[in-house]
């Protein structure tokens, strides 16, 4: 999903990355509760969270503001 959004067209790109980042975000936080559940860690998915919820917020504040 994001090797796709990151082929797109730079105005499509942007929204699409947004998207991909957080929906890995998601599937990669479900991965590291489901480790600290069995009482492992995840290193892997930890990791993987974190730098999806990173990049989510790094795309979330570099949108340009759009007057309402």
């Amino acid at each position: 999903m994001l090797l796709v959004a990151a082929a797109l067209p730079g105005r499509i790109a942007a929204p699409a990355l947004l998207a991909a980042y957080c929906f890995s975000a998601g599937v990669l936080v479900t991965a590291t509760v489901s480790y600290a559940v069995d009482g492992r860690i995840g290193i892997g998915s930890l990791i993987g969270s974190a730098g999806s919820l990173i990049m989510a917020a790094v795309f979330l504040r570099a949108q340009p503001s759009r007057p309402a």
